[in-house]
């Protein structure tokens, strides 16, 4: 029994079977242009319907550089899905360290404003003390 999806719609059993079997000598390696013709009959015969199709579409000219250039493509899902998860862990890490820096910072801060506002407390007093002191100095004068 065939499921009935967009793909199993727009792909039948000759053209699933042209593609998983495309007309090159498979004798010799196939050369860059008939490498790229296979990438662009895949994305044609999938279509817009499928989940591959789109896929490739969208990294087709990527694909179609590392073809030309005779480089094989830096980068497979695993390994973005790897790179991905490394660069979160780096930013948490980052921000880890960033948030304890500024709580340190805070903690500092706040000491530092809490010995100020001693200061400020015990200058007051002072200052009330010396007020004090001039009063009772003028009322025994008087």
């Amino acid at each position: 029994m065939q499921l009935d999806t967009p793909l199993n719609r727009s792909i039948n059993a000759n053209s699933a079977r042209d593609f998983l079997r495309p007309k090159i000598n498979l004798r010799k390696p196939p050369t860059k242009a008939e490498e790229i013709k296979i990438l662009e009959n895949a994305i044609a015969k999938l279509g817009e319907d499928s989940y591959l199709g789109p896929w490739l579409q969208g990294i087709r000219a990527e694909v179609q550089q590392c073809i030309i250039g005779d480089h094989f493509p830096e980068i497979t899902l695993k390994e973005a899905d790897a790179r991905s998860a490394y660069i979160v862990e780096c930013a948490t890490l980052r921000a880890d360290s960033l948030i304890a820096s500024a709580v340190k910072k805070a903690e500092r801060t706040d000491e530092e404003a809490q010995a100020q506002l001693v200061k400020a407390y015990r200058d007051a007093d002072q200052i009330r003390e010396s007020g004090r002191a001039a009063l009772r100095l003028a009322l025994d004068r008087l």
